[in-house]
Protein backbone atom coordinates (compact mmCIF):
# COMPACT_ATOMS: atom_id res chain seq x y z
CA UNK A 1 0.00 0.00 0.00
CA UNK A 2 1.20 3.44 -0.59
CA UNK A 3 0.29 6.83 1.61
CA UNK A 4 0.50 9.76 0.03
CA UNK A 5 1.62 12.52 2.55
CA UNK A 6 1.68 16.09 2.15
CA UNK A 7 4.39 17.53 4.58
CA UNK A 8 4.60 21.03 5.10
CA UNK A 9 7.07 23.59 7.04
CA UNK A 10 9.27 22.15 9.25
CA UNK A 11 8.47 18.78 8.32
CA UNK A 12 9.54 18.45 4.61
CA UNK A 13 12.75 18.16 6.55
CA UNK A 14 11.82 14.57 7.62
CA UNK A 15 10.55 13.34 4.54
CA UNK A 16 12.55 12.76 0.80
CA UNK A 17 9.28 11.41 -0.80
CA UNK A 18 5.79 12.12 -0.85
CA UNK A 19 4.69 8.39 -1.48
CA UNK A 20 5.94 6.30 1.27
CA UNK A 21 5.38 2.64 1.06
CA UNK A 22 4.49 0.09 3.62
CA UNK A 23 3.44 -3.33 3.76
CA UNK A 24 1.71 -4.02 5.77
CA UNK A 25 0.35 -0.23 6.60
CA UNK A 26 -1.08 1.47 9.74
CA UNK A 27 -4.86 1.34 10.19
CA UNK A 28 -4.95 4.23 12.62
CA UNK A 29 -3.62 7.62 13.21
CA UNK A 30 -1.82 6.78 15.97
CA UNK A 31 0.15 3.70 14.58
CA UNK A 32 1.02 6.01 11.55
CA UNK A 33 2.53 8.41 13.46
CA UNK A 34 4.87 5.86 15.22
CA UNK A 35 5.82 4.02 12.13
CA UNK A 36 6.78 7.24 11.00
CA UNK A 37 9.02 7.55 14.51
CA UNK A 38 10.51 4.76 14.08
CA UNK A 39 11.15 5.24 10.35
CA UNK A 40 12.47 8.91 10.51
CA UNK A 41 14.11 8.69 14.37
CA UNK A 42 13.48 10.11 17.88
CA UNK A 43 13.82 13.62 16.35
CA UNK A 44 10.59 13.12 14.32
CA UNK A 45 8.50 11.86 17.28
CA UNK A 46 9.92 14.40 19.85
CA UNK A 47 8.07 16.69 17.50
CA UNK A 48 4.98 14.63 16.79
CA UNK A 49 4.45 13.14 20.91
CA UNK A 50 3.90 14.78 24.09
CA UNK A 51 4.37 11.29 25.52
CA UNK A 52 2.03 9.47 24.55
CA UNK A 53 -0.15 11.92 22.97
CA UNK A 54 -0.28 13.84 19.77
CA UNK A 55 1.72 16.60 20.92
CA UNK A 56 0.57 20.67 20.91
CA UNK A 57 2.86 22.28 18.46
CA UNK A 58 1.56 19.76 15.09
CA UNK A 59 -1.28 19.17 13.28
CA UNK A 60 -2.10 15.67 10.87
CA UNK A 61 -4.78 16.44 8.68
CA UNK A 62 -6.79 13.35 6.77
CA UNK A 63 -8.25 14.16 3.73
CA UNK A 64 -8.25 17.81 4.73
CA UNK A 65 -10.10 17.50 7.83
CA UNK A 66 -8.34 17.75 11.48
CA UNK A 67 -8.84 14.64 12.87
CA UNK A 68 -8.80 15.62 16.42
CA UNK A 69 -12.44 16.75 15.54
CA UNK A 70 -13.02 13.02 14.58
CA UNK A 71 -11.59 10.26 17.10
CA UNK A 72 -7.83 11.73 17.45
CA UNK A 73 -5.09 9.59 17.36
CA UNK A 74 -7.37 6.58 16.96
CA UNK A 75 -9.03 7.86 13.50
CA UNK A 76 -8.66 4.96 11.19
CA UNK A 77 -7.09 5.19 7.68
CA UNK A 78 -7.51 3.93 4.74
CA UNK A 79 -5.84 3.11 1.86
CA UNK A 80 -6.44 6.31 -0.39
CA UNK A 81 -6.13 8.80 2.45
CA UNK A 82 -3.80 12.07 2.18
CA UNK A 83 -2.09 12.56 5.02
CA UNK A 84 -0.80 16.26 5.91
CA UNK A 85 1.74 16.91 8.65
CA UNK A 86 2.02 20.43 9.67
CA UNK A 87 3.39 22.74 12.73
CA UNK A 88 0.16 24.05 14.91
CA UNK A 89 -0.24 27.94 13.48
CA UNK A 90 -1.31 30.90 15.51
CA UNK A 91 -2.60 34.10 14.17
CA UNK A 92 -5.16 35.26 11.96
CA UNK A 93 -6.87 39.02 11.51
CA UNK A 94 -8.49 39.28 15.12
CA UNK A 95 -9.41 42.93 16.31
CA UNK A 96 -6.74 45.11 16.42
CA UNK A 97 -4.85 47.05 19.60
CA UNK A 98 -5.03 50.60 19.76
CA UNK A 99 -1.83 52.48 20.63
Amino acid sequence: MTWWFEPLSTYETFFQDKEIECDPCPSMRRELLRWLSERYGLRFHRRVFDGEDLGNSVLVVINGQDARHRAGLETRLGPADVISILPMMAGGNGPRLKK
